[in-house]
């Protein structure tokens, strides 16, 4: 069943790393620069990871991600993130 749609696209989290200075971030740093809560933001991040785009490396509860290649391609328009979700 599927739920009402997110206001803050996945490209919109994928902007963020590429619009930064640092290309590492943590999650409470992505979150500053989106409307959008910082636990919801976790899940999203959990999604765009099982889909190859950001990757991650966690130590205990924290979590730093960073946009992949595949991402990348994303954001250039070079993959069509509708095929990501099939």
């Amino acid at each position: 069943m599927p739920g009402r749609p997110p206001k803050v696209s996945d490209e919109d989290i994928l902007k963020v790393f590429k619009e930064r200075d640092d290309r590492v971030l943590w999650t409470a740093e992505v979150a500053e620069e989106l409307p959008i809560r910082q636990d919801s933001l976790s899940t999203r991040l959990n999604e765009l990871e099982e889909k190859g785009l950001l990757a991650n490396k966690k130590r205990h509860k924290m979590a730093v991600w960073w946009i992949t290649e595949k991402g990348e391609k994303v954001l250039a328009g070079e993959i069509d993130p509708e095929e990501l979700n099939e």
